[in-house]
């Protein structure tokens, strides 16, 4: 017997918002929905009806994707041909590109631009739909990064050398330009809030202890300027640039006489970090310890040795000149009085062991016996292996390579800043880009 199927019957059009129906057939389910007849083209009809008809589409598209309606959209869209497609997303204004907050204030300062030069850039995008935050909202967004930094430009007199070697152009005091921060402490705990914030701090898998920060002070002279940096080592990374914020800059040479006018006020200030606290957002404190980095020359400034020429030119024990030829001396115990530290040694011979470094400096003594042993020879020998062990990294970790790297980067930064005629202002401004490039914040790599 032959069983005929019931038709599939409509439902009677009396209402218009009709709502669909199913119909059974031998085969599969039929789903039956009331579709008004349009009387005139969406081109042609007024928005409201348009609308009316886009949820009808909607209602369709939901039902024929089985309640997943995005993915039959992107494969009508993609049926669209390209042009017809970039139009449509054009007159929807679907096709700008909105750069977000923030983000021009870093490409600003890494492309170094200044400001005319952005709103230039700004301009030129938004022929092509990019659309930029306005230069007020981005000076509000310069200043709300900075507002733990209490920054300073004077000037102030500094010796400067005569260009003659022969002593015929004697040192002469010159007023030159000076940016600094001022308290310094603020500026540390404030970067250390802003690492918190963004998740950026580590312990090193426990060789920082859990209960200390640490943070790197170090300065040098190039570029044409002395700078003054500090480098929170709990982070990934603590010798990038990334990573060195300067908080004290003089366009002098880092003579004896410069730096006690330049940055001597940072003496009592750092002496008060050493030990203090700092209580992070789940209510842990944590003791703040400070190292010193540099090399040899500006360390010894610091800490007032002539050098190494001088009677006792160790920064870490007080030993004499004479007492280094002699491996016997028994004046050879460090001076625990120093937080700061001594790192610009030899880097080939970071590797060698314990034993290995008395066989060397064994064979040196009785191979050369009229040789003296240099201040770096010394530090080798006795205090290279101790320091890795106290602290347990290498010395690389405590190095001065940050340092060094912010020299080509402030001249980098000085060149949007160059038409500023003061040149107070303008070493302000530098300092003032290059604290925003650092912020632990930035979302720019």
């Amino acid at each position: 017997m032959t069983t005929t199927p019931a038709p599939a019957t409509c439902p009677p059009p009396s209402s218009r918002d009709a709502q669909p129906s199913t119909s059974v057939t031998s085969d599969k389910p039929l789903r039956l929905m009331h579709v008004p007849k349009p009387r005139k083209s969406s081109a042609e009809a007024a928005r409201s009806t348009v609308r009316k008809k886009a949820r009808v589409m909607e209602e369709v598209r939901d039902r024929v994707s089985g309640g997943d309606p995005g993915v039959l959209l992107r494969e009508e869209l993609r049926r669209v041909p390209r042009d017809e497609l970039r139009s449509m997303l054009h007159q929807l204004k679907f096709d700008q590109v909105v750069i977000p907050s923030g983000h021009q204030l870093e490409a600003k300062v890494k492309i170094g631009l200044n400001y005319n030069q952005l709103g230039k850039l700004r301009s030129w995008l938004k022929m092509y739909n990019i659309s930029m935050e306005s230069e007020r909202l981005t000076r509000r967004a310069a200043r709300e990064r900075l507002t733990a930094y209490d920054m300073h430009a004077e000037t102030l007199p500094f010796c400067v050398k005569g260009a003659k070697k022969d002593g015929s152009d004697p040192t002469k005091v010159q007023l030159l330009p000076c940016a600094y921060i001022s308290p310094v402490g603020a500026a540390i705990f404030d970067y250390l809030e802003k690492c918190q914030e963004s998740e950026c701090l580590t312990w090193h898998g426990g060789k920082i202890p859990q209960d200390e920060i640490w943070v790197k002070v170090g300065g040098d002279h190039g570029g044409g300027s002395f700078k003054l940096t500090f480098q929170l080592l709990n982070r990934d990374h603590p010798n990038s640039r990334q990573n060195t914020a300067v908080f004290s800059i003089f366009e002098a040479k880092d003579s004896r006489e410069n730096l006690m006018l330049a940055i001597g006020r940072y003496a009592q200030e750092l002496g008060d970090l050493q030990g203090s606290k700092w209580r992070a957002k789940d209510g842990k404190e944590h003791t703040m310890r400070v190292f010193g980095t540099g090399d040899y020359a500006f360390l010894c400034l610091w800490y007032g040795l002539s050098g190494a020429s001088a009677v006792h030119p160790c920064l870490w024990c007080d030993i004499t000149k004479m007492e280094m030829n002699n491996p016997e001396s028994e004046d050879r115990s460090v001076n625990t009085t120093r937080f700061l530290t001594y790192t610009h040694l030899c880097l080939l011979l970071f590797a060698f062991p314990d034993k290995a470094i008395k066989d060397f400096m064994s064979y040196y003594r009785s191979n050369v016996p009229n040789g003296t042993v240099p201040i770096k020879m010394h530090m080798l020998e006795d205090h290279v292996v101790p320091c890795i062990r106290r602290w347990g990294f290498g010395l690389g970790f405590m190095a001065e390579q940050g340092v060094e790297h912010v020299h080509a980067l402030f001249n980098s930064l000085a060149r949007p800043t160059c038409t500023i005629p003061d040149p107070v202002a303008r070493l302000k401004s530098t300092l003032t880009s290059h604290l925003i490039g650092v912020c632990p914040t930035n979302t720019i790599g």
